[in-house]
């Protein structure tokens, strides 16, 4: 009856250990995907394919690999919406580095227009074009917000 004692205690004991570890490493992955930042590197506008392509650095400040599942977002020119943005396209990123992911973005023809008529526009500094993407980045299954501005 003691051994029978003994062990159901040795079994509950290793459920616990075994849920406590799955635990750990849950969390430990959460603060791992919720360090990665993002950053908006530079951008062109490609008239032959009608589209935007944008470029985001992702850095990844651990000593561990990240997945970058999904990015989706919208991109904007001076205060307005040009495009939608969407990625689902697995990136991975290297422990203690930067990695720079190209998105391709075609945007509605009014807001292409509206791209190039802001860039020609002689009056319009390119200090005062502020191109920024606003959207969510999948991070190890953790969605991270991403806001960021060219400049």
């Amino acid at each position: 009856m003691f051994c029978t004692f003994v062990s159901m205690n040795i079994k509950a004991l290793i459920g616990v250990g075994v849920g406590a570890a799955i635990l750990l490493y849950l969390v430990g992955r959460k603060k791992l995907s919720g360090s990665a930042t993002f950053s908006f590197e530079k951008f062109k506008v490609d008239l032959k394919k009608k589209a935007i392509i944008i470029t985001l650095g992702v850095n990844n400040p651990t000593s561990q690999n990240l997945t970058i599942n999904s990015i989706v977002g919208n991109l904007s020119l001076s205060g307005k919406v040009v495009a939608a943005v969407e990625t689902f396209v697995k990136t991975n990123v290297m422990p203690n580095a930067k990695t720079l992911i190209d998105l391709t973005v075609k945007p509605s023809l009014v807001g292409l227009a509206q791209t190039v008529l802001a860039l020609a526009k002689k009056t319009q500094k390119a200090a005062d074009l502020k191109m920024k993407f606003v959207g969510n980045g999948n991070v190890d299954g953790i969605a991270i917000p991403i806001n960021t501005q060219l400049g």
